[in-house]
């Protein structure tokens, strides 16, 4: 890489983000069938492309004359490359600008063994036959032209990604919002069931307890009643002490508990 000075890596990055915006777009468009702007960026640029580019020439011119190995390191940086953007861009935007969840091997959604695959014949694509032309023309420029072409493009790239990442980060809020509200919105709907369930549970506990009441009239009557009674009977003098309360209240008690009214009363309840 020392063959090119810092203004021609500057152009050949933007070069690649505008053939990588050609590429992506028009292969999303026709599946889509409708034209679609892909990318980060509101024009015709998708740095990830430029990056994984300079990532590519990096790697690999050491090694351009060994196919394999190009490869090898044009595969192993750009798919780098692209896990640490995709990872840092939705650490910052939370937004995900690509997602290979649904392709098998991928890490996180972020990379894949097939896309890896992909780049790796890119970088021999690229460093064989698509970046001597490229070269060529950068090479051939004049300094001035240099100078006044990637002075163009940096300020029009700055003013995109400084307009773009304003509505990154106003989208990111936006999402936020929408998050905050979906869990609002959940927790209103727990509440609802708990309500519903609170509901149900409270009237079945209400039948519940009739049933056993009623259920336990008979064994009143019969068993604990007759051992009050009796104990009263054993016990001559405690007919004026809290036994003999206790007997009234609990005769008073299944006298209610057995009159038509409290019951009707009861179930309307």
């Amino acid at each position: 890489m020392t063959q090119y000075s810092f203004l021609q890596i500057i152009l050949f990055f933007f070069i690649y983000c505008f053939m990588g915006w050609i590429w992506e777009t028009a292969y999303v468009s026709i599946r889509k069938h409708k034209f679609v702007n892909r990318g980060f960026l509101h024009g015709p640029l998708i740095p990830i492309y430029g990056f994984g580019a300079m990532a590519i020439l990096f790697a690999t011119m050491p090694v351009k004359d060994n196919l394999v190995l190009v490869f090898i390191c044009g595969m192993i940086g750009a798919s780098a490359l692209e896990l640490v953007t995709g990872c840092v861009m939705e650490a910052i935007f939370h937004v995900r600008y690509w997602d290979y969840t649904n392709i098998p091997t991928n890490i996180k959604g972020y990379i894949s063994l097939p896309t890896s695959i992909v780049w790796g014949f890119f970088s021999i694509l690229m460093i064989k036959f698509i970046h001597a032309h490229v070269e060529h023309y950068v090479m051939a420029l004049s300094r001035t032209a240099t100078e006044v072409i990637t002075v163009l493009l940096v300020m029009i790239g700055s003013m995109d990604l400084a307009v773009s990442v304003r509505d990154a980060l106003n989208l990111k809020e936006i999402l936020k919002h929408i998050s905050e509200l979906e869990k609002v919105q959940r927790a209103q709907k727990r509440m609802d069931v708990i309500a519903a369930v609170w509901d149900n549970d409270k009237e079945n506990f209400k039948e519940n307890l009739k049933e056993k009441l009623s259920g336990k009239l008979a064994s009143l009557e019969k068993g604990e009643f007759r051992g009050i009674k009796g104990l009263l009977d054993r016990n001559p003098s405690a007919s004026s002490s809290r036994y003999s309360e206790l007997f009234d209240a609990v005769k008073t008690t299944l006298k209610d508990l057995k009159r038509p009214g409290k019951k009707k009363k009861a179930e309307k309840k």
